[in-house]
């Protein structure tokens, strides 16, 4: 499984959770909640995509690993993980907010005042999906070894120095002059302190007496054209010393026919005749330029699109970012697509299901790559032929057929398949439906990679970054 896979698998039962079909969250196989609480309320419905996995997995990192270690299996400092399986989702939240304290005298910080309520639910549904990895097996409860972690509790911060150069990645330009510079440390809250600068001619840029905290995360962001862009995001040397933030611009300009989906996943399910499919795209541009077209009349502009289905009708949340079109067949990401930094889109539809549903669905842009299909009923099969059936997903005697290949679309043309069969009922079929406590999908993220949702967090605090212009 590519990395790019991965991450789409990654997000895919967020998305899915926050739909859902007349109240029946368990049908699209997310994670299922406690008797007690809602699922909706949970998972964030209004969360941007991959709020849930990879905003949890950013707040792990950098408030939980170095305790419970970034594999929930306990550092020298702190304890392992422990089973959440037994405790309410309303419990696990009320111990991230407000602490514990153990018999033996140990503690866990609060961090009430220091998370928002997005992230304090992120990292409640990221603990939990983790305790069930490490309950089935599949993550390892041996202690980590502990990373050294410098806190300021050592002594005042170090100033130090950022440098950087300016590039233009687009052939045949040059540098702008008096180009503008913003330094941001961001901490592990979100909080953003900023520092401006103006580049010299040759496009180098200097930052001095910039506090040294290795409790933040330093990136510099630069506006040209239609885009922000965004340099590495690198912790610092407590000890002080120089940091390089390279940043490399764009022109705008790149046509339709350098941008190409090079991966999607779906998940299918059905419940009382309805089909619900939710669907995560990757988009990559091949080109040198920013791909972006403003409005004529100065609207907003759009970047990359994707159609919902023929007979399909949106359902779920949408993305701030995203435009709908007139007559709700088009959903529009209305931020440029920068080269060299894919853009995840996702979309929720819904279409009448009566034993057979054919999905036939326009593409703006060439589809070069794999193509995953999770069909949650047992009793339904997916017709294609270049989407045969590949091994299924098994996790607690609940089975999920999953169908893909590699496929290579052009613009213009239709991603088609069917589905087929009788759906039995998956809030009273045990057979069907999956068993209280499973997240398959979940179970497969962890088991192969948390190091994916590390990855997620820094593109996430990439986009974050781009859109405070």
């Amino acid at each position: 499984m590519t990395l790019k896979r991965l991450i789409l698998l990654l997000v895919l039962p967020a998305l899915a959770a926050c739909s859902g079909l007349a109240g029946e969250p368990r049908i699209v196989a997310t994670l299922p909640p406690s008797a007690t609480e809602p699922a909706a309320s949970d998972l964030g419905a209004d969360a941007e995509i991959a709020a849930v996995m990879t905003l949890g997995g950013e707040v792990w990192s950098e408030n939980c690993a170095r305790c419970h270690g970034a594999m929930g299996g306990g550092t020298e400092e702190g304890a392992p993980l422990p089973d959440l399986s037994d405790r309410s989702d309303a419990q696990i939240l009320a111990a991230i907010t407000n602490g514990l304290r153990t018999g033996d005298g140990k503690e866990m910080p609060a961090f009430g005042e220091t998370l928002n309520d997005e992230q304090l639910n992120a990292a409640m549904t990221y603990a939990r999906m983790m305790s069930r990895a490490i309950a089935q097996g599949m993550v390892g409860s041996e202690p980590e070894p502990d990373a050294p972690v410098s806190t300021a509790e050592v002594g005042p911060l170090v100033a130090g120095v950022v440098t950087g150069a300016i590039s233009n990645g687009t052939a045949g330009s040059t540098i702008p002059t008096g180009q503008q510079v913003i330094l941001h440390s961001i901490d592990s809250a979100g909080n953003d302190e900023t520092m401006e600068t103006t580049a010299n001619a040759d496009g180098t840029f200097r930052f001095e007496g910039v506090p040294f905290d290795p409790a933040r995360e330093y990136a510099v962001t630069a506006e040209y054209g239609s885009a922000t862009f965004v340099s590495a995001i690198l912790p610092v040397d407590p000890t002080g010393g120089e940091l390089s933030l390279p940043i490399t611009l764009y022109e705008s300009g790149a046509e339709a026919g350098a941008v190409v989906i090079d991966a999607m996943t779906a998940q299918i399910a059905v419940q009382d005749n309805v089909m619900e499919v939710t669907q995560i795209f990757s988009f990559s541009n091949t080109s040198d330029r920013v791909f972006f077209s403003a409005d004529a009349e100065g609207a907003t502009g759009t970047s990359i699109s994707i159609h919902v289905p023929q007979g399909a009708t949106l359902a779920g949340s949408f993305s701030a970012s995203y435009r709908i079109s007139d007559d709700s067949s088009i959903v529009y990401e209305t931020r440029p697509l920068i080269p060299g930094q894919p853009r995840i889109m996702h979309l929720t539809y819904q279409m009448p299901y009566t034993n057979t549903a054919s999905v036939i669905q326009p593409l703006d842009f060439a589809l070069e790559g794999e193509v995953d299909v999770i069909v949650v009923n047992s009793t339904l099969t997916l017709a294609s032929e270049s989407l045969p059936e590949r091994e299924p997903m098994s996790f607690n005697g609940t089975t999920m057929a999953t169908y893909g290949g590699t496929l290579s679309l052009p613009a213009g043309s239709n991603l088609s398949y069917r589905i087929d069969g009788e759906a039995v009922s998956l809030s009273s079929s045990a057979e069907s439906a999956p068993a209280a406590g499973a997240n398959p999908l979940a179970y497969i993220l962890i088991g192969t990679g948390v190091a994916a949702l590390a990855l997620a967090g820094v593109l996430t605090l990439r986009e974050r970054l781009a859109k405070r212009r």
